[in-house]
């Protein structure tokens, strides 16, 4: 008769499954990390491609409009009251593909008036940039530079011929996140104002990295860095001052 007790059975070890498991969450871990590193980047890149479409979609509208015109549209439209009636972004709706939009409009009374005071809630997606997650739906992100000297020095128009630095040295649109600026409202930026925020470094608070898209008279879009000098911004704003900055240099 064997007197030998039976040994009890051993218990696997744990420890293998533990570290594995460790190491698997940590591997999740980093993958998400690295993900992330590579996902944001590309999301902010398409977010503002997307923008510099929008400004595309514009300068094309323009260009459309001055075919037809001769002439840029103006910044404003003034009513018989002499106060500004109607935006230059009304006028472009028919280049924009919203003919049923424009023919709702009435144009004998102001943008708030009691009948264009109906469509204030109609959100136009061109004219916001896809990077500002706190945009009004109804407000726009694009704006002109109002100003002597400019391509739109007020109520007065003007056409390539005026812009005398040449169509693709003199900026026409800027994004502005949080404008404040209903997309029907006859308001935009005074070019000194512009200017001013520059010199303290507020030019381009866009929500796009390093800077914000800019729109050219030509139809152009490029990327204007927030740390480009006052003057030479100056002189980008500016259609007829003689000295045209090469856009190229700037870009290098």
């Amino acid at each position: 008769m064997n007197d030998q007790q039976p040994k009890p059975l051993e218990r696997p070890n744990p420890r293998p499954f533990q570290f594995g498991l460790r190491a698997m969450l940590v591997a999740i871990t980093l993958l998400a990390l690295f993900l992330g590193l590579i996902i944001v980047p590309l999301r902010e890149a398409a977010r503002r491609e997307r923008c510099s479409n929008n400004l595309k979609q514009i300068g094309l509208a323009l260009h459309n409009y001055h075919d037809v015109w001769k002439q840029l549209p103006p910044a404003v439209t003034l009513g018989p009251d002499g106060k500004p009636w109607h935006s230059w972004r009304v006028l472009l709706l028919p280049y924009l593909e919203q003919m049923p939009l424009y023919d709702l409009y009435q144009f004998d009374e102001p943008w708030d008036g009691p009948n264009n005071c109906k469509w204030h809630e109609v959100s136009l997606e061109f004219l916001l940039c896809p990077a500002d997650p706190t945009r009004d739906a109804t407000s726009t992100s694009y704006l002109l530079l109002i100003g002597p000297h400019t391509p739109w020095p007020g109520t007065e128009t003007t056409g390539f011929r005026h812009i005398l630095d040449g169509t693709s040295n003199t900026v026409a649109v800027i994004e502005v996140i949080d404008s404040g600026v209903h997309w029907m409202e006859p308001r935009d930026l005074d070019v000194e104002e512009f200017l001013a925020r520059a010199g303290e470094g507020r030019a381009f608070d866009s929500r796009h990295k390093g800077g914000a898209n800019v729109l050219f008279v030509d139809g152009s879009t490029h990327f204007m860095p927030r740390d480009l000098d006052l003057e030479t911004l100056r002189r980008l704003v500016t259609r007829d001052d003689r000295e045209p900055v090469d856009w190229s240099e700037i870009e290098e």
